[in-house]
């Protein structure tokens, strides 16, 4: 069994995660077991007090639409693998995707999905930025979200980070 552990400090406004069960009709890695690896963990030092956060993720046609506020600290939310907050998707296949900002007026959502399960959201697995989603507009990404067709079947980690930034990541 591998552990990865990750020492680098990232510092992140407000982030959040959910979970997708990815699956294609082409069993793709289906037997493939991995040991549990850890995550990095977000670290935001000022909070979502002056509206700097993530309002909504949503898929439309999947069960994926989570509405939520601002995170107390340390300013990220962890969405349980149930309900509102997990999606099936499956592989090759593109998606709508809905973001929406905090009271901020300035809001740029990005997201990645750790396609091959070794728990880093590396620069191969972004998925795009948001427009201006500031003062809780809703706004699409341009792209959607595509699901790779080298992606690994089973339960997959999305993150989503909101910054004041443009372009985002």
């Amino acid at each position: 069994m591998k552990k990865i552990y990750s020492t680098k400090k990232w510092l992140f406004t407000n982030t959040f995660f959910c979970n997708v069960v990815l699956t294609s009709i082409i069993i793709l890695s289906s037997l493939h077991v991995k040991g549990q690896a850890s995550y990095c963990t977000p670290y935001y030092g000022t909070g979502t007090g002056s509206g700097d956060y993530i309002s909504l993720v949503d898929i439309p046609t999947t069960s994926l639409n989570n509405p939520s506020g601002g995170a107390a600290n340390p300013y990220y939310t962890f969405f349980p693998n149930t309900g509102s907050t997990t999606a099936t998707l499956n592989i090759g296949s593109s998606y709508a995707l809905n973001v929406a900002g905090g009271t901020y007026f300035t809001c740029y959502i990005s997201c990645w999905g750790d396609w091959n399960h070794d728990s880093i959201f590396d620069a191969s697995e972004f998925v795009g930025v948001s427009p201006n989603v500031g003062n809780s507009a809703t706004l699409g990404f341009a792209s959607g979200i595509t699901i790779p067709n080298n992606a690994l079947t089973g339960p997959t980690r999305l993150r989503f980070r909101s910054s004041d930034t443009n372009p985002g990541p």
